[in-house]
Protein backbone atom coordinates (compact mmCIF):
# COMPACT_ATOMS: atom_id res chain seq x y z
CA UNK A 1 0.00 0.00 0.00
CA UNK A 2 1.19 3.68 -0.97
CA UNK A 3 0.27 6.71 1.36
CA UNK A 4 1.65 10.36 0.47
CA UNK A 5 1.19 13.63 2.19
CA UNK A 6 1.31 16.67 -0.32
CA UNK A 7 1.55 20.32 0.01
CA UNK A 8 3.40 23.35 -1.34
CA UNK A 9 5.80 22.63 -0.13
CA UNK A 10 5.80 20.32 1.00
CA UNK A 11 9.20 18.92 2.08
CA UNK A 12 9.44 20.05 5.60
CA UNK A 13 6.49 17.84 6.19
CA UNK A 14 7.20 14.68 9.18
CA UNK A 15 4.35 12.53 8.17
CA UNK A 16 6.65 9.97 6.02
CA UNK A 17 9.15 9.92 9.44
CA UNK A 18 5.82 9.14 11.70
CA UNK A 19 3.93 6.84 9.33
CA UNK A 20 7.22 4.40 8.10
CA UNK A 21 8.05 4.29 11.60
CA UNK A 22 4.50 2.85 12.55
CA UNK A 23 4.33 0.67 9.21
CA UNK A 24 7.67 -0.83 10.64
CA UNK A 25 7.14 -1.43 13.93
CA UNK A 26 3.45 -3.25 12.68
CA UNK A 27 5.29 -5.10 10.17
CA UNK A 28 2.66 -3.39 7.52
CA UNK A 29 3.60 -3.49 3.88
CA UNK A 30 2.98 0.35 3.22
CA UNK A 31 5.53 3.06 2.00
CA UNK A 32 4.50 6.70 3.06
CA UNK A 33 6.04 9.70 1.03
CA UNK A 34 5.45 13.37 -0.21
CA UNK A 35 4.18 14.22 -3.38
CA UNK A 36 5.17 17.99 -4.03
CA UNK A 37 2.50 20.10 -5.90
CA UNK A 38 1.62 23.67 -6.44
CA UNK A 39 -1.63 22.43 -7.96
CA UNK A 40 -4.18 20.20 -6.13
CA UNK A 41 -5.69 18.60 -8.80
CA UNK A 42 -2.18 17.47 -10.01
CA UNK A 43 -1.30 16.11 -6.89
CA UNK A 44 -4.55 14.33 -7.08
CA UNK A 45 -3.46 12.77 -10.74
CA UNK A 46 -0.71 11.58 -9.41
CA UNK A 47 -2.38 10.21 -6.25
CA UNK A 48 -4.56 8.16 -8.59
CA UNK A 49 -1.98 6.96 -11.18
CA UNK A 50 0.17 5.77 -8.31
CA UNK A 51 -3.12 3.77 -6.74
CA UNK A 52 -2.60 5.35 -3.40
CA UNK A 53 -4.59 3.95 -0.65
CA UNK A 54 -4.39 7.34 0.96
CA UNK A 55 -3.04 10.77 0.56
CA UNK A 56 -2.82 13.79 3.57
CA UNK A 57 -3.58 17.36 2.56
CA UNK A 58 -1.77 20.08 4.18
CA UNK A 59 -1.46 23.49 3.41
CA UNK A 60 -2.37 25.01 1.21
CA UNK A 61 -4.89 23.20 -0.28
CA UNK A 62 -7.04 21.99 2.75
CA UNK A 63 -9.75 23.65 1.30
CA UNK A 64 -9.43 23.20 -2.12
CA UNK A 65 -9.17 19.30 -1.99
CA UNK A 66 -13.09 19.77 -1.96
CA UNK A 67 -13.31 20.08 -5.51
CA UNK A 68 -11.73 17.07 -5.76
CA UNK A 69 -14.06 15.13 -3.44
CA UNK A 70 -16.83 12.68 -4.00
CA UNK A 71 -17.96 11.62 -0.08
CA UNK A 72 -16.83 13.93 1.95
CA UNK A 73 -18.00 12.84 5.32
CA UNK A 74 -20.62 14.57 7.72
CA UNK A 75 -17.33 17.21 9.63
CA UNK A 76 -15.47 17.61 6.73
CA UNK A 77 -19.17 18.85 5.37
CA UNK A 78 -19.38 21.21 8.50
CA UNK A 79 -16.13 22.39 8.56
CA UNK A 80 -15.10 23.16 4.74
CA UNK A 81 -11.64 21.63 4.31
CA UNK A 82 -10.41 17.81 4.69
CA UNK A 83 -6.73 16.78 5.48
CA UNK A 84 -7.12 13.24 4.93
CA UNK A 85 -8.79 11.74 1.68
CA UNK A 86 -9.09 7.67 1.10
CA UNK A 87 -9.05 6.12 -2.45
CA UNK A 88 -12.13 3.39 -2.05
CA UNK A 89 -14.74 1.98 -4.23
CA UNK A 90 -14.02 4.24 -6.96
CA UNK A 91 -14.43 7.11 -4.62
CA UNK A 92 -12.39 9.75 -3.39
CA UNK A 93 -13.47 10.21 0.38
CA UNK A 94 -12.74 13.31 2.75
CA UNK A 95 -12.28 13.30 6.20
CA UNK A 96 -10.88 15.69 8.73
CA UNK A 97 -8.57 14.67 11.86
CA UNK A 98 -7.33 17.54 12.94
CA UNK A 99 -10.93 18.70 14.69
CA UNK A 100 -10.39 15.33 16.62
CA UNK A 101 -6.52 16.02 17.82
CA UNK A 102 -7.66 19.20 18.95
CA UNK A 103 -10.01 17.63 21.22
CA UNK A 104 -8.19 14.97 22.09
CA UNK A 105 -5.12 17.85 23.63
CA UNK A 106 -8.17 19.62 25.23
CA UNK A 107 -9.86 16.84 26.98
CA UNK A 108 -5.92 15.32 27.69
CA UNK A 109 -5.75 19.01 29.66
CA UNK A 110 -9.05 18.75 31.56
CA UNK A 111 -11.13 21.27 28.96
CA UNK A 112 -13.79 18.81 27.86
CA UNK A 113 -16.32 21.91 28.24
CA UNK A 114 -15.32 25.11 27.16
CA UNK A 115 -18.13 27.26 28.40
CA UNK A 116 -17.51 31.13 29.60
CA UNK A 117 -13.58 30.54 28.53
CA UNK A 118 -12.04 32.94 26.11
CA UNK A 119 -10.49 31.39 23.05
CA UNK A 120 -8.37 32.82 20.60
CA UNK A 121 -7.86 31.32 16.78
CA UNK A 122 -4.90 32.74 14.90
CA UNK A 123 -5.06 32.02 11.26
CA UNK A 124 -7.47 31.53 8.76
CA UNK A 125 -6.80 28.31 6.41
CA UNK A 126 -8.10 24.75 6.61
CA UNK A 127 -6.13 23.97 10.07
CA UNK A 128 -7.88 27.12 11.40
CA UNK A 129 -11.56 25.63 10.29
CA UNK A 130 -10.75 22.45 12.12
CA UNK A 131 -9.35 24.30 15.02
CA UNK A 132 -12.78 26.40 15.32
CA UNK A 133 -14.93 23.32 14.90
CA UNK A 134 -13.49 21.53 18.00
CA UNK A 135 -13.87 24.75 19.74
CA UNK A 136 -17.49 24.93 18.69
CA UNK A 137 -18.12 21.40 19.87
CA UNK A 138 -16.99 22.84 23.34
CA UNK A 139 -18.91 26.04 23.41
CA UNK A 140 -16.10 27.91 23.57
CA UNK A 141 -16.52 32.17 24.02
CA UNK A 142 -14.97 31.81 20.32
CA UNK A 143 -12.58 35.11 18.72
CA UNK A 144 -10.43 34.38 15.65
CA UNK A 145 -7.66 36.71 14.20
CA UNK A 146 -5.89 36.64 10.91
CA UNK A 147 -2.85 38.88 9.16
CA UNK A 148 -5.12 38.82 6.19
CA UNK A 149 -8.54 40.87 7.55
CA UNK A 150 -11.10 39.82 4.85
CA UNK A 151 -10.43 36.12 5.18
CA UNK A 152 -11.06 36.02 9.23
CA UNK A 153 -13.91 38.30 8.38
CA UNK A 154 -15.13 35.34 6.22
CA UNK A 155 -14.10 32.54 8.34
CA UNK A 156 -15.95 34.52 10.79
CA UNK A 157 -19.05 34.54 9.53
CA UNK A 158 -19.02 31.05 8.05
CA UNK A 159 -18.92 29.63 11.83
CA UNK A 160 -20.87 32.70 13.56
CA UNK A 161 -18.12 33.97 15.87
CA UNK A 162 -16.33 36.77 16.70
CA UNK A 163 -13.81 38.41 14.78
CA UNK A 164 -11.21 40.75 15.50
CA UNK A 165 -8.13 43.03 13.84
CA UNK A 166 -4.64 41.11 15.37
CA UNK A 167 -3.58 44.10 17.16
CA UNK A 168 -6.91 44.33 19.22
CA UNK A 169 -7.44 40.52 19.67
CA UNK A 170 -3.90 40.15 21.00
CA UNK A 171 -4.51 42.93 23.84
CA UNK A 172 -6.47 40.57 25.81
CA UNK A 173 -6.07 37.48 28.12
CA UNK A 174 -7.41 33.87 26.92
CA UNK A 175 -7.75 30.05 28.44
CA UNK A 176 -6.84 29.02 24.99
CA UNK A 177 -4.93 29.95 22.06
CA UNK A 178 -4.91 27.78 18.59
CA UNK A 179 -1.82 29.23 16.43
CA UNK A 180 -2.74 27.86 12.79
CA UNK A 181 -0.35 30.46 10.97
CA UNK A 182 2.67 29.10 9.62
CA UNK A 183 4.91 31.28 12.03
CA UNK A 184 5.56 29.72 15.18
CA UNK A 185 3.84 31.28 18.24
CA UNK A 186 7.20 33.29 19.27
CA UNK A 187 6.31 36.40 16.69
CA UNK A 188 3.31 36.74 19.16
CA UNK A 189 5.65 37.74 22.15
CA UNK A 190 2.51 40.08 23.13
CA UNK A 191 0.25 37.05 23.92
CA UNK A 192 -1.10 36.10 27.20
CA UNK A 193 -3.02 32.66 27.41
CA UNK A 194 -3.09 29.61 29.62
CA UNK A 195 -2.69 27.03 27.08
CA UNK A 196 -1.20 27.69 23.83
CA UNK A 197 -1.81 25.31 20.97
CA UNK A 198 0.85 25.35 18.04
CA UNK A 199 0.45 24.59 14.53
CA UNK A 200 3.78 24.94 13.00
CA UNK A 201 6.31 23.05 13.86
CA UNK A 202 8.12 24.73 16.34
CA UNK A 203 11.12 22.32 17.40
CA UNK A 204 9.86 22.69 21.51
CA UNK A 205 8.18 20.13 23.46
CA UNK A 206 4.95 20.19 24.90
CA UNK A 207 4.77 21.29 28.54
CA UNK A 208 1.92 21.89 30.58
CA UNK A 209 0.98 25.22 28.99
CA UNK A 210 2.03 24.42 25.53
CA UNK A 211 1.43 22.15 23.05
CA UNK A 212 4.06 21.79 19.94
CA UNK A 213 2.73 21.24 16.01
CA UNK A 214 4.52 18.20 16.26
CA UNK A 215 2.16 16.68 18.74
CA UNK A 216 -0.94 17.89 16.95
CA UNK A 217 0.52 16.41 14.04
CA UNK A 218 1.34 12.79 15.89
CA UNK A 219 -2.63 12.91 17.17
CA UNK A 220 -4.27 13.52 14.02
CA UNK A 221 -1.97 10.73 11.96
CA UNK A 222 -2.90 8.23 15.20
CA UNK A 223 -6.31 8.61 14.49
CA UNK A 224 -6.56 7.94 10.96
CA UNK A 225 -3.80 4.89 11.59
CA UNK A 226 -6.33 3.24 14.08
CA UNK A 227 -9.12 3.73 11.80
CA UNK A 228 -7.12 2.16 8.73
CA UNK A 229 -5.09 -0.85 10.77
CA UNK A 230 -6.95 -0.73 14.21
CA UNK A 231 -3.77 -0.67 15.98
CA UNK A 232 -2.32 2.10 18.92
CA UNK A 233 0.49 3.49 16.96
CA UNK A 234 1.23 6.35 19.42
CA UNK A 235 4.31 5.25 20.55
CA UNK A 236 5.65 4.32 16.83
CA UNK A 237 4.87 7.27 15.11
CA UNK A 238 6.46 9.46 18.45
CA UNK A 239 9.81 7.55 18.02
CA UNK A 240 9.64 8.35 14.00
CA UNK A 241 8.88 12.04 14.91
CA UNK A 242 12.55 12.14 16.74
CA UNK A 243 14.96 10.54 14.25
CA UNK A 244 17.36 13.11 13.05
CA UNK A 245 17.97 13.71 9.59
CA UNK A 246 20.95 14.35 8.33
CA UNK A 247 20.92 17.71 6.01
CA UNK A 248 21.95 17.09 2.21
CA UNK A 249 23.12 19.57 -0.03
CA UNK A 250 23.12 16.70 -3.14
CA UNK A 251 20.38 16.20 -5.62
CA UNK A 252 19.38 12.86 -6.97
CA UNK A 253 16.79 12.60 -9.60
CA UNK A 254 15.19 9.24 -9.96
CA UNK A 255 12.30 7.84 -12.12
CA UNK A 256 11.18 5.06 -14.79
CA UNK A 257 13.12 5.53 -17.85
CA UNK A 258 11.58 8.50 -19.86
CA UNK A 259 10.61 10.36 -17.02
CA UNK A 260 13.14 13.50 -17.80
CA UNK A 261 15.64 12.54 -15.53
CA UNK A 262 18.70 13.17 -17.76
CA UNK A 263 16.98 16.46 -19.50
CA UNK A 264 15.81 17.80 -16.12
CA UNK A 265 19.36 17.12 -14.31
CA UNK A 266 20.83 19.21 -16.89
CA UNK A 267 18.75 21.92 -16.34
CA UNK A 268 18.81 21.89 -12.89
CA UNK A 269 22.70 22.20 -12.23
CA UNK A 270 22.76 24.47 -14.52
CA UNK A 271 20.53 27.02 -12.42
CA UNK A 272 22.02 26.03 -9.27
CA UNK A 273 25.53 26.00 -10.48
CA UNK A 274 25.89 22.56 -9.26
CA UNK A 275 27.94 19.59 -11.02
CA UNK A 276 26.01 17.30 -13.20
CA UNK A 277 26.87 13.68 -13.27
CA UNK A 278 24.37 11.52 -15.15
CA UNK A 279 24.89 7.63 -14.66
CA UNK A 280 24.48 5.88 -17.85
CA UNK A 281 26.20 8.37 -19.74
CA UNK A 282 29.58 8.32 -17.53
CA UNK A 283 28.81 4.01 -18.27
CA UNK A 284 28.45 4.34 -21.72
CA UNK A 285 31.88 6.87 -21.80
CA UNK A 286 33.54 4.45 -19.53
CA UNK A 287 32.34 1.19 -21.31
CA UNK A 288 32.68 2.88 -25.13
CA UNK A 289 29.24 1.64 -25.50
CA UNK A 290 25.59 2.58 -24.99
CA UNK A 291 23.79 1.38 -22.25
CA UNK A 292 21.50 -1.22 -24.81
CA UNK A 293 24.95 -2.53 -26.10
CA UNK A 294 26.30 -3.34 -22.93
CA UNK A 295 23.40 -5.43 -22.02
CA UNK A 296 23.00 -7.32 -25.04
CA UNK A 297 26.66 -8.19 -24.98
CA UNK A 298 27.75 -8.11 -21.46
CA UNK A 299 24.03 -8.72 -19.82
CA UNK A 300 22.37 -7.14 -17.14
CA UNK A 301 24.08 -8.28 -13.90
CA UNK A 302 27.26 -6.66 -15.61
CA UNK A 303 25.30 -3.36 -15.75
CA UNK A 304 24.11 -2.99 -12.36
CA UNK A 305 27.07 -3.98 -11.38
CA UNK A 306 28.70 -1.27 -12.82
CA UNK A 307 26.24 0.97 -12.16
CA UNK A 308 26.65 0.12 -8.65
CA UNK A 309 30.09 0.60 -8.32
CA UNK A 310 30.24 3.77 -10.30
CA UNK A 311 27.38 5.08 -7.88
CA UNK A 312 29.07 4.09 -4.20
CA UNK A 313 32.61 5.88 -6.00
CA UNK A 314 31.10 9.01 -6.70
CA UNK A 315 32.94 12.01 -5.45
CA UNK A 316 30.76 14.40 -2.95
CA UNK A 317 32.94 17.06 -1.94
CA UNK A 318 31.39 19.63 -4.23
CA UNK A 319 27.03 19.79 -4.84
CA UNK A 320 25.99 18.00 -7.49
CA UNK A 321 23.15 16.48 -9.15
CA UNK A 322 22.45 13.29 -10.14
CA UNK A 323 20.56 11.82 -12.99
CA UNK A 324 20.26 7.70 -11.89
CA UNK A 325 19.52 4.93 -13.92
CA UNK A 326 15.85 3.94 -14.33
CA UNK A 327 16.94 0.50 -12.06
CA UNK A 328 19.45 2.46 -9.94
CA UNK A 329 16.70 2.03 -7.07
CA UNK A 330 16.39 -1.97 -7.40
CA UNK A 331 19.21 -2.40 -5.30
CA UNK A 332 18.82 -1.90 -1.72
CA UNK A 333 22.26 -0.30 -0.99
CA UNK A 334 21.58 1.83 -3.33
CA UNK A 335 18.67 3.11 -2.26
CA UNK A 336 20.63 3.31 1.08
CA UNK A 337 23.20 5.32 -0.63
CA UNK A 338 21.08 8.03 -2.03
CA UNK A 339 19.11 8.37 0.75
CA UNK A 340 22.26 9.18 3.00
CA UNK A 341 23.48 11.51 0.45
CA UNK A 342 21.39 13.25 -1.35
CA UNK A 343 17.90 14.69 -1.67
CA UNK A 344 16.21 12.20 -3.74
CA UNK A 345 13.71 13.92 -6.44
CA UNK A 346 11.33 10.78 -7.38
CA UNK A 347 10.24 12.52 -11.05
CA UNK A 348 6.86 10.57 -11.78
CA UNK A 349 5.20 10.25 -15.14
CA UNK A 350 2.52 7.91 -16.74
CA UNK A 351 3.19 5.37 -19.10
CA UNK A 352 1.08 6.78 -21.84
CA UNK A 353 3.66 9.92 -21.73
CA UNK A 354 6.95 7.52 -21.33
CA UNK A 355 5.67 5.99 -24.33
CA UNK A 356 5.43 9.27 -26.86
CA UNK A 357 8.79 10.19 -25.22
CA UNK A 358 11.46 7.38 -25.60
CA UNK A 359 12.84 5.26 -28.67
CA UNK A 360 11.87 1.86 -27.81
CA UNK A 361 14.94 0.61 -29.53
CA UNK A 362 17.36 2.29 -27.47
CA UNK A 363 15.69 0.36 -23.81
CA UNK A 364 17.06 -2.53 -23.79
CA UNK A 365 14.14 -3.31 -20.73
CA UNK A 366 10.98 -1.32 -22.48
CA UNK A 367 8.76 -3.92 -23.83
CA UNK A 368 5.67 -5.26 -23.84
CA UNK A 369 6.30 -5.74 -19.84
CA UNK A 370 6.92 -2.22 -19.37
CA UNK A 371 3.30 -1.90 -17.41
CA UNK A 372 4.51 -4.90 -15.07
CA UNK A 373 8.39 -3.26 -14.72
CA UNK A 374 6.84 0.03 -14.13
CA UNK A 375 4.50 -1.18 -11.25
CA UNK A 376 7.46 -3.22 -9.59
CA UNK A 377 9.69 -0.54 -9.46
CA UNK A 378 6.87 2.04 -8.29
CA UNK A 379 7.22 1.08 -4.64
CA UNK A 380 10.88 1.58 -4.87
CA UNK A 381 10.72 4.67 -6.00
CA UNK A 382 8.63 5.91 -2.78
CA UNK A 383 10.75 4.30 -0.50
CA UNK A 384 13.75 6.11 -2.05
CA UNK A 385 12.72 9.41 -2.21
CA UNK A 386 13.10 12.66 -0.38
CA UNK A 387 9.51 13.83 -2.39
CA UNK A 388 7.61 12.60 -5.71
CA UNK A 389 7.37 15.58 -8.77
CA UNK A 390 4.67 15.12 -11.08
CA UNK A 391 6.64 15.18 -15.01
CA UNK A 392 3.79 13.97 -16.95
CA UNK A 393 2.41 17.24 -18.51
CA UNK A 394 3.75 20.06 -16.53
CA UNK A 395 6.53 22.23 -18.18
CA UNK A 396 9.94 21.89 -17.10
CA UNK A 397 10.48 25.38 -15.99
CA UNK A 398 7.22 24.57 -13.49
CA UNK A 399 9.18 21.17 -12.67
CA UNK A 400 12.26 22.64 -11.55
CA UNK A 401 10.01 25.64 -9.89
CA UNK A 402 8.45 22.79 -7.49
CA UNK A 403 12.12 21.00 -7.08
CA UNK A 404 13.66 24.07 -6.00
CA UNK A 405 10.62 25.13 -3.57
CA UNK A 406 10.86 21.79 -1.58
CA UNK A 407 15.01 21.81 -1.44
CA UNK A 408 16.13 22.10 2.36
CA UNK A 409 16.15 26.01 3.06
Amino acid sequence: MLFAVTGSPVSDSKSPDIWNSAFKAFNIDATYFRIASQDIGEAIKTAEELYLRGLNITAPFKEDILRFVSAPDKDVQNIGSANVILFEDRKIKAFNTDWKAVTKILNDKGLNELENKKCLILGAGGAARAAIYALKKLNADLVISNRTQEKARRLASYFNVEYLIQEEALKDNYDVVINCTSRSYDVFPELKTKLLIDAPYSGLKSSEDYVSGEEWLVLQAETLFRTLFEEDSMEYMKKGLLEQKKRKQNIALTGFMGSGKSYLARKLAKELSYELVDLDKLIEEQEGMSVTQIFSTKGGEYFREKEKKLLHGLELKKPLVLATGGGTIIDAENREFLKHNFNVVWLWAKLGVINKRIDRTDRPLFNDNAKELLNSRIPLYAKSCDFCVRNSDSDVKKVISIIRANLPR
